[in-house]
């Protein structure tokens, strides 16, 4: 599978119609009931995708700097691999992994689940439920060397060639 044929088309669009489009896509693609959805990780363990966490999945901080966690602007970038998030999950696509390790705002434990795409330094954020599996938190491509950071402090799990 090629991830370039899934990237959302958005040029000369406006920021509502890209949010408009985005948010549909999230809805049809991941969240299949009311309130969340169920798709399957590499390992058969399940992800769910809970509706209300489409702002901080795909939103960042208009000024990270000096609010790094406000979430007030949406990330086109992020919106235009919004198809990518269940692919990689699922262990489809060649060149990705997954690690366990800590969330990257701080804590140790439970460990977070990171599937990382290193060819984009594309990465996808689980964390662990109580009641097992897990749940969706964010995707984003990140700069390599905060990827080679999460990974360093984390165990790899697993690896598509």
């Amino acid at each position: 599978m090629d991830l370039n044929d899934l990237i959302v088309s958005i040029e000369r669009l406006e920021v509502a119609e890209i949010e408009d489009i985005a948010r549909r896509l999230y809805r049809e693609i991941y969240v299949t009931s009311s309130r969340y959805g169920i798709c399957k990780a590499h390992d058969g363990e399940s992800v769910y995708f809970w509706e209300d966490r489409f702002e901080h999945a795909f939103y960042t901080s208009s000024n990270r700097i000096r609010y790094p966690d406000r979430k007030d602007k949406l990330d086109l970038e992020r919106v235009k691999r919004i198809r990518w998030i269940k692919e990689i999950i699922a262990g489809q696509i060649p060149g990705t992994g997954c690690w366990l390790t800590p969330s990257p705002s701080g804590g140790g434990r439970p460990l977070n689940r990171l599937y990382v795409l290193l060819s984009d330094s594309y990465v996808i954020w689980l964390e662990p439920r109580l009641s097992g599996g897990w749940k969706f938190s964010t995707a984003y491509k990140a700069r390599l060397k905060d990827v080679q950071r999460y990974c360093s402090l984390g165990k790899r799990i697993w690896v598509q060639k």
